[in-house]
């Protein structure tokens, strides 16, 4: 009769390829082994993929930005630059044209919960309101996993059913948060 207690061998490289070297039967070898964990490792490159890389035109090596020479006397070192105190310049985009796409809309330029903490629910429907589509509100709030009523998210609903929903959801989730605390 066996030992009720197993060995655990995790085998490896040299180790790994000796055992199945071995010349043990399927059967033996299926006894042996009892779990088995395989590693993603990058397989050897074939001929042929190895040729197409040789023909293929060469990448251009991404330039690494030069570093300044460095003083030999530490007490000799350049003044930093001047800063310039004038506020940077506004950058206005000019409406679309008719007939050009419109850009695509980012759902992350702002952050609900963030906004919700800092201004309050008035601050977060004052940002809400910025936002004309009601697709972008949807999309806004999918991408930053607010969950709204199912009879808001697809269909006919107005602008504002949405934005009341969206700052509903919000409130939910941070009131849901403080209470796991």
């Amino acid at each position: 009769m066996a030992s009720g207690k197993a060995t655990t061998r995790k085998l490896s490289g040299r180790a790994k390829d000796n055992f199945f070297d071995a010349g043990l039967t399927p059967d033996e070898a299926k006894a042996a082994v009892t779990s088995l964990q395989v590693r993603k490792e990058a397989w050897p490159v074939s001929k042929d993929l190895r040729s197409k890389a040789r023909t293929s035109e060469p990448q251009p090596a991404p330039e690494k930005p030069s570093r300044p020479a460095r003083s030999q006397n530490p007490q000799k070192l350049a003044s930093p630059p001047a800063v310039d105190a004038s506020p940077p310049p506004t950058q206005t985009k000019p409406p679309p044209q008719p007939g050009t796409a419109t850009p695509k809309f980012d759902p992350f330029v702002f952050g609900l919960v963030p906004v919700y903490k800092r201004e309050g629910a008035d601050g977060l429907a004052a940002r809400l309101n910025e936002i004309g589509d009601v697709e972008n509100l949807r999309e806004m709030a999918k991408a930053q996993q607010i969950i709204l009523p199912r009879d808001v998210r697809r269909g006919d609903a107005s602008i504002e059913t949405v934005r009341s929903a969206v700052l509903a959801a919000v409130e939910q989730r941070v009131s849901d948060r403080k209470v796991q605390l």
